[in-house]
């Protein structure tokens, strides 16, 4: 037995993970995949897996193209045109979309309306289809992914900023996502209601090598004519590759880049989510993507270093979805969340969960009062903001004080 805990909570614990033999990805289902073990081997190490099982039960496995023409149609979702470079992507009813996939199931020839060539390959993706029916039942969160603080945090605002991270995707046989590492570094699951799709994941420690020099991802992994002098060590970059089947869901942890290709017309139910395990990657994300904004705008930087700072979290909050000011907000209200429920919990697995969350909160309210990350807020409202996130600290300090030498588990192997 060891203290989990502070091995946890290195660097190192999660880049043991990275080292995988190339094209190959763990496989588990359901039945013989307890919530511990996934909690220590794939959410604390950072790592994926392919789980079995998990939708045989939801309504969604009913689901026909017909079926979601019939009774959800009516609304939109964005659809992207996976016949064109730059992915041009509109907001389209779902029935006018079904309509589409039809006349491409039925075409034998060049499509008119796309100028003579083959009709388009389209994919429905990013359908708020939990927001767009709420009394709808198409399936449940498997447990795994319950501790979802990131659509906890967009379900408790109000209705003006109300969003959230579940999505259905629709997809025409090679319609595809391009590479690209999830919103926020959050981590995503994505259950293929039916259909096959084909991915292949990058780990974090590759990032560098699956861009340029101006931070633009290779276009396509997939191509044989990726430009060797503009991504010089993009053949180096190790990887894994493999198919998701029907009734499979992947679980991709926090950013790791992947490109998916869907090789059957293809369903699938996508969440992004995050928690304590990885809220320290997307602090950092909008660490780097702050200093990279205030660099870009600093020439316009006045004498008014308040507004120019406002500025800065505007842009911040356009480009990466949310601003200092939000997180911080976000940061206290999972605190505060993870405080009670440490204390109704029994078992050591489901302590050290919350534990390693209460430690990597605590560091990110240790750099917002104690470095220059903190965002100046005007008329007086710093200092208030200061005194309640220091009392919460401290609260947060004695909780880890008082479970870290209780919580004990053995370490994967």
């Amino acid at each position: 037995m060891t203290n989990f805990v502070s091995s946890l909570l290195t660097e190192e614990y999660r880049q043991r993970n990275y080292a995988y033999p190339t094209h190959a990805i763990d496989k588990r289902h359901v039945d013989e995949l307890s919530w511990e073990e996934f909690v220590l081997r794939y959410l604390c190490g950072n790592r994926p897996v392919i789980i079995q099982g998990l939708v045989r039960t939801w309504p969604a496995r009913e689901w026909t193209v017909d079926y979601i023409h019939e009774h959800f149609g009516d609304v939109c979702a964005p659809v992207v045109n996976c016949s064109q470079a730059d992915f041009p992507c509109k907001d389209q009813t779902v029935a006018s979309f079904i309509e589409s996939w039809r006349g491409r199931c039925r075409c034998s020839s060049p499509s008119e309306e796309n100028g003579g060539g083959a009709a388009p390959v389209l994919y429905l993706k990013d359908w708020h289809f939990v927001r767009d029916f709420p009394a709808y039942t198409a399936y449940e969160v498997p447990r795994y992914f319950a501790e979802d603080w990131l659509n906890l945090h967009w379900d408790s605002l109000g209705d003006g900023k109300k969003d959230d991270y579940r999505f259905v995707y629709l997809g025409m046989q090679h319609s595809v996502t391009p590479l690209h590492a999830d919103v926020f570094r959050s981590y995503s699951w994505s259950a293929n209601v039916w259909g096959r799709k084909l991915w292949r994941m990058y780990s974090p420690d590759t990032e560098t090598m699956l861009k340029d020099a101006f931070g633009n991802y290779v276009p396509d992994v997939w191509s044989q004519d990726i430009d060797s002098k503009r991504f010089p060590n993009f053949k180096s970059a190790a990887y894994i590759e493999f198919y998701q089947e029907a009734g499979e869901t992947i679980f991709v942890p926090s950013g790791w880049h992947h490109q998916v290709k869907n090789v059957e017309d293809t369903l699938s139910i996508n969440h992004n989510w995050i928690n304590g395990c990885a809220v320290d990657f997307m602090w950092n994300l909008l660490k780097a993507d702050l200093n990279r904004i205030r660099e870009m705008i600093l020439d316009c930087k006045g004498s008014d270093a308040m507004e120019w700072e406002q500025q800065c979290q505007k842009v911040l909050r356009a480009n990466t979805g949310m601003d200092q000011i939000e997180f911080l907000q976000f940061t206290v209200k999972m605190t505060q969340r993870s405080m009670q429920l440490i204390r109704k919990v029994d078992s050591n697995v489901e302590q050290m969960f919350h534990l390693v969350a209460l430690n990597r909160l605590k560091m990110i309210l240790d750099e917002l009062i104690f470095e220059d990350s903190f965002v100046v807020l005007p008329e007086g409202r710093n200092e208030l903001l200061h005194l309640s996130v220091h009392s919460l600290r401290e609260d947060l300090r004695c909780i880890i004080i008082e479970y870290t030498p209780n919580v004990k588990v053995e370490l994967p192997v």
